[in-house]
């Protein structure tokens, strides 16, 4: 199992050997993630102890368990097999999701009071504009902002190369106005779709049967897909669990299904399309911008947000449009057959290599560094 997860786990046999040489058995137990961050000295030895402990009684279950797991697909016996290991390895790896959501709530509260005291701020300083203005002989609306300090090729230089500093400055807490009433919609909706352990495991589950050919999601007790879920959660937690009905109904019906299935069509129409058409990669650029627009014309409409930044949403969408009406008028409106290959730059591979050995061995320099100066109780 150790060889066979290695292999899963894209773990390079140098890394797992040097790792062993820095901690025994990291080599064995730890995925070239936490390999990474122990040759790097990022964290005390305790931790990486702790994982180590951890992935063994997952190893253990694995063992036992996979087999059985693995009935319920139709995986290739050849490389894909590792695929399938890797997705019950990373299925493992999320299973810890408190520690994750506490870390995200607290991350998206600073977020929140960062993006107040810029409005804050800058509120404050359209106000000390005014009183000058108003006391000395000065009218920044005659000072425009050159167009040197603006990236014209961005799609918002309109909004600051044709308007004067004071314009300026005011349209950018009504910016971020825009942004903080989007993000804390999204967050709120974020909190209210929290995902339970089992959710997490039951999402897992109908993943790996939609690539793999596996059951169907079916919510009568006792069917193959349930009992599928059950031995997964038995392999992530440890714990025979016989009680997923409820768990597997609510996915059933739940925006993270549906987004998952609307996500596998698109993607099975733009590999139709990537196969038809050398323009692909352009016209996926055209999605991107189309959401962009939607996002700001949406923030427009929008009644929980003060007006002047309903007023910059629109404006900000405008111009979206027209860099969207361009694209469309650069590529025209019909696919183009494929008739030569992309060119392939031949050295690219030795330079990627290249560029990741280079990678490895500053994480080597730096974990021996790191590692020396723990031993010399400089933390630093």
């Amino acid at each position: 199992m150790i060889v066979f997860m290695r292999q899963a786990r894209r773990v390079e046999p140098s890394d797992a050997v040097f790792a062993d040489s820095i901690l025994p058995e990291s080599g064995d137990y730890l995925d070239s993630r936490w390999m990474s961050r122990l040759i790097s000295g990022e964290l005390s030895e305790d931790v990486y102890i702790q994982e180590i402990m951890r992935q063994k009684k997952f190893f253990s279950r694995l063992r036992r368990l996979y087999p059985h797991f693995l009935e319920f697909f139709n995986v290739p016996e050849d490389e894909r097999i590792f695929n399938h290991a890797m997705c019950v390895s990373d299925c493992f790896n999320d299973s810890n999701l408190t520690e994750g959501r506490e870390r995200e709530d607290k991350l998206n509260g600073l977020l929140i009071k960062k993006i107040d005291s810029i409005i804050n701020k800058s509120s404050s300083l359209i106000r000390d504009i005014d009183y000058i203005e108003k006391n000395i002989d000065i009218d920044l609306s005659d000072i425009l902002i050159q167009e040197s300090i603006v990236n014209a090729d961005h799609p918002n230089y309109w909004l600051f190369s044709h308007c004067n500093t004071k314009d300026a400055i005011e349209r950018i807490p009504d910016f971020f106005r825009i942004h903080r009433s989007a993000f804390l919609r999204k967050h709120s909706q974020l909190r209210n779709n929290i995902r339970s352990l089992r959710a997490s495991i039951v999402e897992y589950a109908y993943k790996m049967a939609d690539f793999w050919d596996g059951p169907p999601l079916l919510t009568t007790p006792g069917s193959s897909f349930s009992n599928m879920c059950s031995i997964l959660f038995e392999i992530i937690t440890g714990k025979k669990d016989s009680s997923l009905a409820g768990t597997i109904n609510r996915f059933a019906r739940s925006d993270s299904r549906r987004q998952w299935d609307n996500e596998r069509t698109e993607e099975y129409e733009h590999e139709e399309l990537q196969i038809k058409d050398n323009f692909y990669h352009k016209r996926k650029n055209t999605l991107k911008l189309r959401k962009i627009c939607r996002f700001y014309l949406d923030q427009a409409s929008f009644n929980d947000i003060q007006e002047g930044a309903q007023r910059l949403a629109l404006d900000i969408a405008r111009i979206y449009i027209r860099e969207l009406e361009k694209n469309l008028t650069e590529l025209g409106p019909h696919p183009l057959p494929i008739f030569v290959p992309a060119e392939a730059d031949p050295e690219w591979w030795d330079k990627f290599q290249a560029e990741v050995a280079g990678r490895k061995a500053l994480e080597r320099e730096v974990g021996e560094l790191r590692r020396a100066m723990r031993l010399t109780g400089n933390h630093d």
